[in-house]
């Protein structure tokens, strides 16, 4: 079975590839669906005794999502938390994109996570990063006027152009009201 490296003691190995993993998880950790809380269980097998019962270290990966990790066959493996806590309530891993409603990748409360499809998760991610601009508006090529545009089914389209920024926005979320439904950005 091979990982990748991450750093000198851990290597991440495909969930996949390791069917009791999810069994081992589970009785490391315990799962709070009100707050997305992960605590150390109390007879949580090999873990240091200071560990138990007490919240787990959070760790936030490029993305934002909580990291979690769990020694199982000798290797270490990390594991995000929403997936640990849709695991923990469902006794499943789905073999699709978790979306957290508010957009926060290390808010991991049940009532914050839902399945997605990969658009559907697109969908509810926020605007370019480094911009000031709302999510689907951008300067014209003159620079006088602004345009609004929504992905659909991996095509940008163009719904206008619009004197002000505000009315290219109101564009784009009338359009993303329709298009994405419950999954769309409000900002």
């Amino acid at each position: 079975m091979a990982g990748r490296k991450v750093s000198e003691s851990q290597t991440l190995y495909p969930l996949a590839e390791v069917p009791a993993f999810w069994e081992v998880a589970a009785k490391v950790y315990d799962y709070s669906p009100e707050t997305g809380v992960f605590t150390v269980r109390m007879d949580a097998p090999n873990v240091k005794g200071f560990r138990r019962g007490k919240p787990a270290a959070e760790s936030l990966s490029n993305e934002g999502y909580q990291r979690l990790s769990v020694s199982h066959s000798g290797r270490r493996h990390v594991v995000s938390g929403h997936r640990l806590a849709w695991y923990l309530m469902k006794g499943e891993n789905p073999d699709c994109p978790l979306d957290h409603r508010n957009g926060d990748g290390s808010d991991n409360r049940w009532e914050n996570l839902r399945i997605a499809t990969y658009q559907q998760n697109a969908f509810n991610r926020s605007g370019v990063r480094g911009r000031d601009l709302p999510k689907g508006v951008e300067p014209s090529t003159e620079g006088k006027t602004w345009r609004a545009r929504i992905g659909v089914d991996g095509e940008m389209v163009h719904l206008g152009t619009y004197a002000t920024e505000a009315e290219a926005c109101a564009a784009y979320q009338g359009a993303a009201h329709i298009i994405q439904g419950e999954y769309r950005r409000a900002a």
